[in-house]
Parts: structure tokens; C-alpha cells; sequence
């Protein structure tokens, strides 16, 4: 049995950042959601730093999850845990995140912030020219 804990919510501020727990360590059967949703025409870049969710990669254990959008049923960005700090960039301005925590082991938790990435428009630059043939290099910019 899961229970849901007093850590439901949804950031709208840039640099809010999302701890859980608030004292440590979490609640074993921790059951928790939120959602980041920024500025129209960003991207949400979330930094987990720092990290301590008890390490292992079966599905049974202690995880966080970050979708892309603002759901749960949103596709996966990452599942993180143990103690490795990722930064994960979503496609669009909402991102949401899931807990899950079982009865074995309770760590002291992570810490999330968000930031926005502006989402910049395409740059086009030849690199090279053969007779009939471009090579084009396509980069996009995240800030």
C-alpha cells in the first residue's frame, strides 16, 4: 500500500526548487507528483542535485520519475536513482515527476531545479560542398 504524502504540487517560478523529503529521510510507501510548468515557448531544464534515492534498478525499489509534459502519462524523460546528478531538458515548458518509495530502505531524498531553456530558432550553417551534394550541419540551441 502506497500513501500519498503531503508533497503534491505544481511550481510555476523558475529556481522554486522541489525537495523531498523535507526532513529526512523519506516515508517508506511514499506515494508523490509535481509538476513544472514555465513560461510559454521554453523548455523546462531540471538539475537533481542533490540525489540520495536507494540505489538499484529493479522496478521494485525507491525511483523518480520525470516525464515530458505536464501528466504522469506524459513519455519518460528519466528514472533516476541512487546518488548520480542528472540534468534532464524537456521538449516543452511542462515537466512532471513521480515518487514511488517501498518499505526497505528510506534515504534522505533529492532536491530538483527547475530553469528555462528558450527554445531558439534553427541554425543552418554548409560545412562543405561537393558537386550536387550539401552536407549541412542543423544546430539547435537550448539557453
Amino acid at each position: 500500500m502506497y500513501f500519498l504524502v503531503d508533497c503534491t504540487n505544481v511550481v510555476t517560478a523558475v529556481a522554486s526548487p522541489i525537495a523531498y523529503p523535507t526532513t529526512s529521510p523519506y516515508l517508506a510507501n511514499a506515494f508523490c507528483i509535481w509538476r513544472i510548468e514555465l513560461a510559454a515557448n521554453t523548455r523546462v531544464k531540471t538539475v537533481i542535485d542533490p540525489v540520495d534515492i536507494e540505489a538499484s534498478t529493479t522496478p521494485y525499489n525507491d525511483f523518480l520519475l520525470m516525464f515530458d509534459g505536464p501528466t504522469c502519462t506524459s513519455p519518460i524523460l528519466s528514472r533516476i536513482a541512487g546518488s548520480t546528478v542528472q540534468t534532464v531538458v524537456a521538449s516543452g515548458n511542462n515537466t512532471s515527476f513521480m515518487f514511488i518509495s517501498n518499505g526497505a530502505t528510506e534515504m534522505t531524498g533529492f532536491t530538483a531545479t527547475a530553469s528555462e531553456g528558450i527554445i531558439q530558432p534553427f541554425s543552418v550553417y554548409v560545412v562543405t560542398y561537393v558537386p550536387s551534394i550539401y552536407h549541412v550541419l542543423l544546430i539547435i540551441r537550448v539557453l
